[in-house]
């Protein structure tokens, strides 16, 4: 058996050759993420897409709530729960103006929140934006033609 000596930098020499060593590769995914639409934001599509950052456990679950009011709870606030990805395009547009949005923890099981709310964060619709809920109807209707 051939004995490897190590430099400095703990890498192995091997038959005279330096053997690098072993590359650190993260997997790319669940971080790589902003919040989304940005506090303030003016959006550039009606329902706009709404991107947090996850918690650690890779079974959470959330519940996304959108309101007219800045705390959360005017005439035209829309729940969305059990979303099993820290993202949304809403099934619905919005009206012109603006609108708050935050997210939380969802429990499945008792189907109720199990955590306080984000901060919530802010967005400006305006008139004739392009209908992102067309897509989504679109995809709705692809599906039903899904190999299962």
């Amino acid at each position: 058996m051939e004995k490897t000596k190590r430099d400095r930098g703990s890498r192995k020499l091997c038959q005279g050759g330096l053997i690098a060593r072993k590359v650190e590769e993260p997997i790319g995914g669940r971080l790589n993420i902003r919040y989304g639409p940005e506090n303030g934001q003016i959006v550039s599509e009606n329902p706009p897409r709404f991107t947090w950052l996850p918690v650690l456990d890779s079974n959470a679950r959330y519940v996304m709530r959108i309101s007219d009011a800045r705390d959360l709870g005017g005439a035209n606030t829309f729940d969305y729960s059990s979303l099993h990805w820290n993202f949304l395009t809403p099934d619905r547009k919005f009206d012109s103006g603006t609108w708050y949005w935050a997210y939380a923890e969802w429990d499945e099981d008792a189907a109720k929140r199990v955590s306080d709310w984000s901060t919530v964060r802010e967005f400006q619709i305006t008139d004739g934006l392009p209908d992102t809920q067309d897509f989504g109807l679109i995809l709705k209707k692809s599906q039903r033609f899904a190999v299962q």
